[in-house]
């Protein structure tokens, strides 16, 4: 879809600027200056009105058409990678050509589905002066059609913008759904094609894969696990400072650092939450296929390594979980400490 190019500063700037300079001109020592001013001065508000009206509008039309659009993708994608997921079961189970054409079709479609949102999000920034908070100058302004004028031209600017904030406030987190449905397809798609090769698998190769596996779950218990408890650590300070001083904090010194950490750590948990997810569809998709890809007798091994595995990653999940809830934690101090006088 189409993103018009806005910006009210050019427009409202040059209007009050004229005014001013209009008004300026005009002979103080006459009866009718008075009128004469207030007579610039309503022209230039109503000039001023109707452009921020005619944005507005386009504006209004082009962002709700923009949050629409990433509620159906959204609402597409998930269900499309659902269908994926399902498929790439089924196919652990019996090969199928066929299932596996469609659920390619499906996941090339949420590829296709997640680059037109990513291009879409660009465009967007065609309305980035309209998501500030002073969109034209308001020393300007002030001088053009004084203190009043001003305050009425920003309600009804924010009468325009505001409702559109709302609209859109998830497109962040929809835009980050729709990252998921793209990479849990392709993963998917890999995944499945493996299931053509390993249809006849053999002990041997399974075992390895099932030791790499394993071998991935320690991993991630000896590296993820201990770097959440270390990053609990970092947040830990922050909150214990807000408990202890109670008045207001320094904005440099202390919140500003307390919010990139908490953004560090949040991203961290995110990517590390997906790693594990990833570990824990592998660990699902062996055990899916350990009964035909190994003898009674080997069984056990398989299962062993398989299940030492799953307590791998529920260790680190629990380490995750954890973290988490510190965040949160965090987070609210963070609110707290900003709203401190």
């Amino acid at each position: 879809m189409p993103f018009t190019k806005l910006d009210l500063a050019p427009a409202l700037n040059q209007l009050f600027t004229k005014c001013a300079s209009d008004i300026d001109k005009v002979d103080k020592k006459v009866l009718s200056a008075n009128r004469a001013i207030a007579g610039l001065r309503a022209t230039c508000l109503n000039a001023a009105k109707a452009e921020i009206n005619r944005q507005g509008q386009i504006y209004t039309r082009e962002e709700t058409a923009y949050a629409k659009m990433l509620k159906g993708m959204h609402e597409e994608g998930k269900a499309l990678s659902n269908n994926v997921i399902d498929f790439t079961k089924k196919l652990q189970q019996a090969w199928d050509d066929k299932l596996f054409d469609e659920l390619t079709a499906k996941a090339t479609y949420i590829g296709e589905m997640h680059q037109e949102a990513h291009q879409e999000a660009a465009a967007a920034t065609a309305h980035q002066p309209w998501r500030g908070n002073q969109p034209w100058d308001f020393k300007k302004a002030v001088a053009a059609v004084e203190q009043t004028g001003q305050d009425q031209l920003f309600q009804l600017f924010k009468s325009h913008r505001d409702p559109m904030i709302t609209a859109t406030a998830d497109s962040k987190t929809l835009m980050v759904k729709l990252d998921e449905f793209k990479a849990r397809s392709a993963d998917c798609v890999k995944t499945a094609a493996a299931f053509k090769a390993r249809a006849n698998v053999n002990f041997g190769q399974f075992a390895d894969e099932v030791k790499g596996i394993l071998g991935e779950s320690i991993k991630q218990l000896k590296e993820i696990a201990p770097t959440a408890a270390k990053n609990e650590q970092a947040l830990q300070s922050f909150i214990v400072l807000c408990n202890k001083v109670q008045t207001k904090l320094d904005t440099a010194k202390d919140i500003k650092p307390a919010e990139q950490i908490n953004q560090g750590k949040a991203i961290w948990l995110k990517n590390a939450k997906t790693e594990l997810k990833t570990l824990g569809i592998k660990i699902d998709n062996a055990k899916s296929r350990a009964g035909r890809s190994s003898a009674p007798q080997q069984a056990s091994l398989i299962n062993g390594s398989l299940s030492q595995a799953e307590q791998n990653v529920q260790a680190v999940k629990k380490a995750l979980d954890s973290l988490g809830k510190l965040i949160e934690i965090h987070s609210k101090k963070l609110v707290e400490a900003k709203a401190r006088k």
